[in-house]
This record gives C-alpha cells, structure tokens and sequence, in this order.
C-alpha cells in the first residue's frame, strides 16, 4: 500500500462548495420525485434554525465518515472512480481534504477503536485493518482480518470491550450475506446469516443491542448482544414509511440512544423503541453519518458527491469513537 498526502481541494467550478443548504428547500427540491411521500418533520435533536452547510464537495461518492477527537479532524471514504482507486480523505478545512491513504483497497466503512486507531473494512481486499493515526498518514498498520471466502466487508463498529461487528453484504451476487464477530485476540463468529444485503451497522450507547440495515429489504434489525458477544435472534426494528426512497445505508447513535438511519431520501431518526422522532432531508443519496466537532454536537452527513454538518443539540452515542 502506498501512502502519500496531497491536497484535494473543492474550488474547481464543477465542484465548488455552496452556501448552507436550507432543509425547507431540500424537501422543495425533493418534491418532484417523492410524488407519493410525505416526508416528516425534523427531529427536535436538531438546532433550531440549523441548516445542512456543506463543507467538501467530490465528483465522487462520499462515505465512512469518522471523527477523530484526539486529533479533532475527520477521516472519511472518496469512493473509486476512473481512473483513481479509492482513498482515505481527511477534511483540513471547509473544502479542502487531504489524501490521507492512498489506494485504499475498496475501504467503506470506518470507526476510531477504544485505543485511538482507525479501523477500516476494505470490501476489495476482503479484510479489516488497524491503522495508528499519523499526521500525514497511517502508521503501523495491523491486519485483523484477511479474508478470501468474504464477500465484501462494508462496514463495522467495536464495542467497549474490543468486538468488532461487521458487515458482509452480497451486492449483486444473489446469495446470504452476513453479520460477523471479530473477537480481539482473533477468531471470527458468524452471527447472522438470514439476511441477504446487511449494510450500515450500530450498537447501543449501552453496547447491549446491534442494529442492522438491509439494502434489499430496506428496514433496520436489532438484535440483543449477549454477555459473551454473540447476538441471540432479532427482529424487525424500524422500516421507513412506504414510498420513501432509496435504500438504508450507513447508521449512528446519539447519547441518547437515538438510531439515525442514512440512506432513504435523508436520515431517519428513530427511538430506541423504534419510533420515529423525524427526518433530516438531503437532496443528494446520503450513504452514512457520524458526529464530531470539539463538543460532539456537530452531525456529519456524508453523500454522493457532497459532505455536509448538522447542528444538533446532543452528541454522539459513543465518546472513544469520535462520539459516532
């Protein structure tokens, strides 16, 4: 892997930011093609008079976004396109992000473990990696998990005491995906297999309950963690409203146990009794979210082709993972 750090910027006219993005005139805009849906309100977790200020713009598809709180950036995915592999992105300041990993392997989702690393799912390289967090790149990477008969890890999530849950959806190929367990000190557990595109995953604040989108059938699951790590049977926790478009994605919590779900038209944000409390529009196909910012109240929206920040007036579900 080759590592190497140079400057992206967003300041060509094709991709040049805009001014902050009114949430009236993203429903407006998404109007003309959700002729069947109503979308709801916005959540009272969101500022009053908060609106969707874009902070980097790509002719790519952006995703896995992660906030770093020791280093106070964030680290997200430009996916590949034509010539240019995927890369590991780190936003400097409104519209510039650095290359912070260079051919990065089909990375998709990322998080920042209890021990301060960026652990990364590569879906080309069917493996998670351990990064440290340099200045101007990764340091001493570890390889937890090399994986061949995986399909494609997507995205995934480590509790307190270092599990690490992740995603195996089949895209496209017909068959079961699955749900895995990577224990620290080795060994992987499958501990879902029924469903067939697991997508964005989640835990609780109190690391009781994963949650779990399905592209293809479009709902969240959750399932209840038991003491050993493994997951007993789950069930269905939230589907959007019929006609909502898109598909779930990407997913986060707040500390409130609140469950936001990117993917569909925005981001749904429901209870942790499955009830949803309102929805965040956004024009583009928001592919997952995380919070950040120096107290943990700023919500990350990453899109295709657009990253955006919410104001929010609670933080993240999770401190020692950049509060995501």
């Amino acid at each position: 892997t080759l590592f190497r750090s140079v400057t992206e910027t967003s300041r060509s006219p094709s991709i040049r930011c805009a001014p902050p993005a009114s949430l009236a005139w993203i429903s407006v805009c998404l109007a003309p093609w959700l002729p069947a849906w109503a979308a709801p309100g916005l959540p009272p977790s969101v500022v009053a008079g908060a609106q969707l200020t874009e902070v980097y713009a790509s002719p790519r598809l952006l995703m896995g976004p992660t906030w770093d709180p020791k280093g106070g950036r964030l680290y997200f995915v430009a996916a590949g396109r034509e010539g240019l592999g995927t890369q590991l992105l780190r936003l400097e300041s409104p519209g510039v992000a650095t290359v912070w990993l260079d051919q990065a392997e089909g990375a998709t989702g990322t998080c920042v473990s209890s021990d301060g690393r960026l652990l990364v799912a590569q879906s080309a390289a069917h493996r998670v990696v351990s990064y440290a967090i340099g200045p101007k790149g990764p340091r001493r990477s570890r390889i937890l998990l090399e994986e061949p008969t995986l399909k494609q890890p997507n995205d995934l999530v480590q509790a307190a005491n270092g599990n690490i849950y992740f995603t195996d959806p089949d895209f496209g190929g017909g068959g079961a995906g699955g749900v895995f367990l990577l224990r620290p000190k080795g060994g992987i557990t499958r501990l879902i297999s029924d469903m067939p595109q697991p997508n964005g995953l989640a835990l609780s604040p109190d690391g009781r309950t994963l949650y779990v989108s399905d592209s293809q059938e479009k709902l969240c699951r959750s399932f209840p963690i038991l003491p050993n790590g493994v997951t007993a049977p789950g069930g269905r926790f939230f589907s959007p409203e019929p006609g909502s478009p898109g598909e779930p994605d990407g997913m986060g919590t707040d500390e409130r146990g609140n469950l936001y779900l990117a993917g569909m038209g925005g981001v749904w944000v429901v209870t942790p009794a499955g009830e949803a409390l309102g929805f965040i529009p956004v024009k583009e196909f928001c592919t997952s979210l995380t919070f950040g910012g120096p107290d943990g109240r700023d919500l990350y929206l990453a899109c295709n082709g657009r990253l955006y920040t919410l104001r929010m007036t609670v933080r993240g579900g999770f401190a020692n993972q950049g509060v995501r």
